[in-house]
């Protein structure tokens, strides 16, 4: 595929030292994602989320989406550039102009924000994992807090009084599960059933980047990838791989709005399509990228134009002429 290109990732780094006082133990698990804790401190690439790894900003996020169910949670949502929620300091100012809640109630699930100081200007942020209400109390779980990278364990619980809170997202409520049936039997799983997924990619998609350049894409229902092309110099290539669904996040200009979508992430086989991304932008039209890391097959990732004249498209024969043009066939 097209490899001249390469699509900026709009992130930020965030960081954090911060004191909130009157500590009292408890132990805790810490279950931060291990790819993201075995990695140095603010090493690149960002964490899933557009913050700089073990920091408060991606431990919270981690919480907000693993534990809130806050799935499209991002450096970006509130806004892009400086919109974004981006240090510490900064979350509660942006998610109140966003729109969220920012007060002095405390939930479950909310996070507790402390605004940047002379003494530390990058704030910090916690996640809220219960609440005393009888004692004025919150536990809360955090990262970085020393500066360190580290989970704090034992998390703390600390007096409500002067603390500020933002509410993303409620934990959603969980019903306690029916009990069987009394003669039930376990039923085996059912084999995933992915053929009708990649079956709507199907087919063959041509390109044609500059003069003397075509490349074609053919993918089947069983998840097999095949590109060829021929250059200038008339002489044929070929790779073959293999692709899977994923889910991205895709900012399309002029909005910058997110929006979710299904994507194809090319997998193994000839390393020149292994970190490729095609997205499904139309009728019988893929859009590709370049993936920025394939360790995280599902992980966010940003556009800041699918439009873009440095994009490739690929069309296949049921695309409508508009977009056949943009193909180049």
């Amino acid at each position: 595929m097209n490899k001249t290109k390469k699509i900026a990732l709009m992130l930020a780094s965030a960081f954090s030292v911060v004191a909130i006082a009157s500590p009292v133990a408890q132990a805790a698990p810490d279950d931060y994602p291990s790819d993201l804790k075995n990695r140095a401190k603010d090493s690149k690439p960002y964490d899933p989320w557009g913050f700089s790894n073990r920091n408060c900003t991606s431990f919270v996020a981690w919480r907000l989406v693993n534990n809130n169910g806050f799935k499209e949670f991002h450096n970006n949502i509130t806004g892009t550039g400086d919109k974004r929620l981006s240090h510490a300091a900064n979350w509660g100012i942006a998610a109140k102009r966003a729109g969220y809640a920012v007060d002095d109630k405390p939930a479950k699930g909310a996070v507790v924000w402390t605004p940047g100081t002379t003494k530390n200007k990058y704030g910090h942020v916690a996640w809220v994992e219960s609440v005393d209400t009888t004692k004025g109390k919150v536990t809360i779980e955090e990262y970085n807090k020393h500066n360190d990278g580290k989970f704090e364990d034992p998390r703390r619980t600390i007096d409500i009084k002067g603390l500020q809170f933002i509410h993303f997202k409620p934990i959603p409520e969980t019903p306690p599960p029916a009990p069987p049936p009394p003669s039930a039997q376990p039923k085996p799983n059912p084999a995933p059933k992915t053929s009708a997924a990649l079956a709507s990619y199907a087919g063959t998609y041509s390109f044609k980047p500059t003069p003397g350049w075509k490349q074609t894409i053919s993918l089947d229902s069983a998840g097999n990838a095949v590109e060829t092309g021929e250059g200038p110099d008339s002489k044929p290539w070929r790779a073959t791989g293999k692709y899977k669904i994923g889910t991205i996040y895709v900012t399309e200009a002029p909005s910058y709005k997110p929006y979710q979508t299904s994507a194809l992430i090319p997998v193994s086989g000839d390393p020149a399509i292994a970190n490729d991304m095609l997205v499904k932008r139309d009728t019988g039209v893929l859009v590709e990228a370049s993936y920025y890391d394939a360790t995280y097959p599902n992980a966010a990732l940003y556009l800041p134009s699918i439009t873009d004249n440095s994009t490739s498209f690929y069309c296949a024969a049921n695309a409508s002429s508009a977009w056949k043009k943009k193909c180049g066939i």
